[in-house]
């Protein structure tokens, strides 16, 4: 048998499995590469991920903004005790102040 004999022969059943045969080599080809502007898009995202993600502090940086954070807090303690201790202080001078406003507005009458 020749090869024109067979195609004769299998003719009708070629001209069904060809098309099916090269649909299904397509739909393979599709699902295993990308397309140039689906690539362009994942590219541009890609991009804006990675500047997106250069922005971040990296954990040297935290731990020394938590530190400084730490030294903050215990500095305002310190600064809160020591205003509370002027306001008692405030408020005997003014109470000495009222005392001698009351005192030399008596000595006027």
């Amino acid at each position: 048998m020749t090869l024109q004999e067979l195609v004769s022969d299998w003719g009708a059943a070629l001209n069904w499995l060809v098309p099916l045969l090269c649909g299904w080599i397509w739909w393979s080809a599709r699902q295993k590469f990308v397309l140039k502007d689906e690539q362009a898009a994942l590219a541009r995202r890609v991009s804006e991920l990675e500047n997106a993600v250069k922005d971040i502090p990296d954990e040297a940086t935290m731990l020394e903004l938590r530190l400084s954070l730490q030294e903050m807090r215990g500095e305002f303690k310190a600064f809160n005790a020591k205003l509370e201790g002027l306001q008692t202080n405030v408020a005997a001078v003014r109470t000495n102040i009222d005392m001698l406003m009351q005192h030399h507005l008596d000595e006027r009458k």
